[in-house]
């Protein structure tokens, strides 16, 4: 008995596979919690979980051909497929980047948006990229950004040549967006929240150029956030 049960345990670990990877945001940063779904060539389905930094892996794998399903709130699903799994073979995939999706109770996308991504650790942040015409970026942009109830200036940064621009540290709660440069128009963004707990992204959002170089009226506008 124990040498066919030995006989057994060699022969799955010799016919066993793995599929390994990562989900993650359009940033790059990693998707905790996401639920991920391996579904075999003869109907097996396998379910994994992403660890805190988004990392997933599916062990002792019959080979063959799989595919994965992919979803957790706030982001679309996602299916990849035709995934072929050889006879001992660790499977590493790239990347998993999984789009943000608007979920009931919230509106958008319109511009400019706020996106809202969990971070597991670490300080309340906002970033955001300016643009100007077309793909052009915003370097040199002075970005303020100021408590609404009381006008008071919370920070002040100065975009760079990629047009971005970054704020840490914030305490929770609605700002005013104000970015401005030399020719155009200042832009001014209203109902800015920052939350404990999350990266705050300002997104599709551009400069306006003021005609002939003369002075022109701030361009207002209210942000829309994309929920999670």
């Amino acid at each position: 008995m124990v040498r066919l049960l030995l006989f057994a345990l060699t022969w799955l670990s010799l016919y066993a596979g793995s599929i390994n990877g990562v989900v993650t945001d359009i940033t790059g940063a990693g998707i905790p919690a996401a639920k991920l779904v391996a579904i075999g060539w003869n109907g097996d389905r396998i379910e994994a979980m992403s660890d805190p930094a988004g990392h997933f892996v599916f062990a002792d794998l019959q080979a063959g051909d799989y595919s994965i399903e992919i979803s957790v709130r706030g982001f679309l699903n996602r299916k990849i497929e035709d995934l072929q799994v050889r006879v001992g073979e660790e499977k590493a995939l790239p990347a998993i980047t999984l789009s943000v999706a608007a979920i009931e109770g919230c509106t958008g996308p319109f511009p400019p948006v706020v996106v809202y991504t969990p971070i597991p650790a670490g300080r309340s942040r906002l970033s955001g990229r300016a643009f100007l015409a077309g793909n052009n970026r915003a370097a040199g942009a002075l970005v303020l950004l100021y408590e609404p109830k009381n006008h008071r200036k919370a920070g002040s940064a100065v975009a760079n040549s990629s047009g971005d621009f970054l704020f840490i540290g914030l305490r929770p709660g609605l700002y005013q967006l104000r970015v401005r440069l030399s020719g155009f128009a200042e832009l001014v963004m209203e109902g800015v929240e920052i939350r404990a707990g999350f990266r705050s992204e300002t997104e599709n959002f551009s400069l306006a150029p003021c005609p002939h170089g003369a002075a022109c009226s701030a361009v207002k506008w209210v942000s829309v956030a994309i929920c999670l």
